[in-house]
């Protein structure tokens, strides 16, 4: 059997069809759509929830919070890029705790780090 495209994947397990879409048009996107499923949606939640609290060392409410803010702005921007030095400043945690957090992230399948 060849292997599928993921618009073959969506198709054969009776998600919505998302149509054909722009790529550099941001508002036309296909990861907004897919994100706002309930599984997917449910999916993440239950990952930070359960599996990142082994990983990083005195997580806390705000941690999650922090999470969930990277995860939205991500996903909805049209270059996703993540500014250091200002999600520091405006959640009050340091460099250190956000890469932890970042790599927990990375590590559990939610997110890719391009370096």
């Amino acid at each position: 059997m060849p292997f599928l495209s993921f618009r073959e994947y969506l198709v054969l397990t009776g998600s919505p069809d998302f149509g054909v879409h722009d790529p550099f048009q941001p508002d036309q996107g296909w990861v907004t759509p897919i994100l706002q499923s309930t599984k997917v949606l449910q999916t993440i939640q239950k990952t930070m929830e359960s599996d990142i609290p082994h990983m990083v060392a005195s997580l806390q409410s705000n941690h999650i919070h922090l999470m969930n803010a990277m995860l939205g702005h991500l996903a909805q921007a049209p270059i996703p890029t993540l500014s250091v030095n200002s999600l520091c400043r405006e959640w009050s945690v340091g460099k250190e705790k956000l890469y932890d957090l970042l790599q927990a992230l990375e590590r559990t399948g939610v997110l890719h780090v391009v370096r």
